[in-house]
């Protein structure tokens, strides 16, 4: 049966995400990862590369591997910009050819260093495996931050390959934290709205806020407060709140506001949002957005949540009720009307007829009083 994939993140960028640590027990693991720190190490503390460098400079540094099974085994790397995810966790994804960095991050890691993507280490041996950096032209100031990852594939023995159809049992990884600066001008980081839409995240419905970092400098204690509006209520109708999240440098993330049960509707809307870092940094932003009919088809039909349009058919039968009860009341009021009025004629009509029996009544007696003279 076939194994979960393993995630072993060992050496950690420490000023980001804390002291590395080791998360599994060794015996479990295979090999171990260790950063050999250089001279130009600022802080000599840290278990990950915490490199000062110059413009153009060109530096080789060694990640000594060791390999703790008597067997030879294989491992395969790559390097990584520093990224966030909807959680508001600093990560480090293994690029892909459909990779898009955050528009200000001018020098992605994964540009500037370079490594074997496979190496071999020998039965119960140490290596060390060379990393090069080459640093842009330009000088600039804040960091560069990212990470190394190494991780081994093993095969399935025949057998259980005939009977999963699945090559690979374990997925084991460490990563090694790597930042790079070259001044000591301080940066300040910020935070920008750059854009809400209508999505998902696994397939539960959301509207998402895409916020953005636009400096060299990790966003710290990030918290947020939101509100989405009916365009023109002053009643929100979603609402959500996060904190202690953290905005790695020139990174941007979608951050979602999950609808729950309820399904997407078009129209129009507003989103509100309130977000805090640092202790002292406040930013607050307003922005419209529009989720059009076949959005808002597309994410319900495609979500794993049973959606409860309960609310809508409650909200028109009302309507479509007191709609019922507005012309019910309008028959009414004009039969009565109607009504009256006949009622009204009619007691005209024999008011009338009355009033010419009275009148010939007279005629009569008149006319034998005069007879009767004669």
């Amino acid at each position: 049966m076939k194994k979960r994939i393993i995630l072993l993140m060992l050496l950690l960028v420490g000023v980001i995400l804390g002291p590395s640590q080791s998360l599994v027990e060794a015996a479990e693991l295979n090999f171990g990862v260790k950063a050999i720190l250089p001279e130009n190490q600022v802080d000599k503390n840290n278990s990950f590369f915490d490199l000062r460098m110059n413009p153009s400079e060109e530096q080789t540094v060694e990640v000594e591997v060791t390999n703790v099974i008597d067997k030879e085994i294989e491992l395969h790397t790559f390097v990584s910009a520093a990224d966030t995810n909807v959680n508001g966790v600093i990560d480090y994804p293994q690029p892909t050819a459909e990779t898009k960095y955050d528009e200000s991050l001018k020098y992605p890691l994964p540009t500037l260093v370079s490594l074997e993507e496979t190496i071999k280490v020998p039965a119960k041996a140490t290596i060390k495996v060379p990393v090069t950096i080459k640093m842009p032209s330009e000088s600039y100031d804040g960091m560069i931050v990212g990470g190394i990852s190494f991780y081994q594939k093993e095969e399935e023995d025949d057998q259980e390959k005939q009977t999963s159809g699945m090559g690979v049992k374990n997925k084991f990884m460490y990563r090694l934290g790597m930042k790079l600066v070259e001044t000591d001008t301080t940066v300040e980081p910020d935070l920008k709205l750059l854009g809400v839409k209508a999505g998902q995240v696994n397939y539960r419905n959301a509207v998402m806020a895409n916020l953005q970092n636009p400096e060299a400098e990790v966003l710290n204690s990030l918290k947020l407060e939101a509100q989405v509006f009916q365009k023109g209520s002053s009643t929100p109708i979603f609402t959500a709140g996060k904190d202690n999240m953290k905005v790695a440098p020139n990174s941007n993330f979608e951050y979602p506001i999950y609808l729950g049960k309820k399904a997407f509707k078009a129209g129009k809307y507003t989103l509100k949002l309130v977000a805090t870092a640092d202790n002292d940094k406040k930013w607050e932003f307003t922005q419209d957005f529009e989720i059009t009919q076949k959005e808002a088809e597309k994410y319900n039909e495609e979500s794993s949540i049973q959606l409860d349009y309960e609310t809508d058919w409650i909200k028109w039968a009302i309507i479509g009720g007191m709609i019922l009860v507005a012309v019910i009341v309008v028959i009414v009021v004009v039969v009565l009307m109607m009504n009256r009025g006949r009622k009204r004629k009619k007691e005209k009509r024999k008011a009338k007829q009355k009033n010419k029996r009275e009148q010939s009544k007279k005629y009569r007696k008149n006319g034998s009083r005069s007879v009767s003279k004669d």
